[in-house]
């Protein structure tokens, strides 16, 4: 069984119906990993997460009203995934994953960059301080 990964861009997370529907929409689709951007959440400990039943959360938050990026996990899976290392900022812009399947391991990075040229410039330029030389074939998200 392969791993299946989705990203959606929820802009916010703070609507119980929404959340609800991610949820159903994640098990409709037998989403593994669902990589979110705009969550609009102030908290890497989100309160709503208990809706997200057998699920793991990893987040960088930042404001009530921009960016903010998580990662869920299903906890059920027929296969081992095991996470090795979390890497966010302080802004809610990124966060990066390293995940072990099996035998295989992987990066899971998802993103939400600046809209304008120069401070998304010096965000990726940043990013790339943060990942070493061995992150030449991860698989990100973004």
């Amino acid at each position: 069984m392969a791993l299946k990964i989705a990203t959606l861009n929820v802009r916010g997370m703070n609507n119980v119906i929404k959340r609800q529907c991610i949820n159903e929409w994640m098990t409709q689709q037998q989403i593994h990993v669902l990589c979110l951007q705009e969550t609009f959440n102030n908290s890497n400990d989100p309160p709503w997460k208990n809706q997200f039943l057998n699920h793991d959360f990893y987040h960088s938050a930042s404001s009530n009203h921009a960016r903010g990026v998580l990662i869920i996990i299903q906890r059920q899976l027929n296969f081992n995934v095991s996470v090795t290392s979390v890497l966010r900022d302080a802004e809610g812009r990124y966060l990066i994953l390293s995940i072990a399947v099996g035998s295989h391991c992987y990066r899971l990075t998802v993103l939400y960059a600046p809209v304008h040229y120069e401070e998304r410039r010096a965000f990726f330029e940043s990013l790339a301080s943060q990942l070493s030389p061995e992150d030449s074939n991860i698989y990100s998200l973004w």
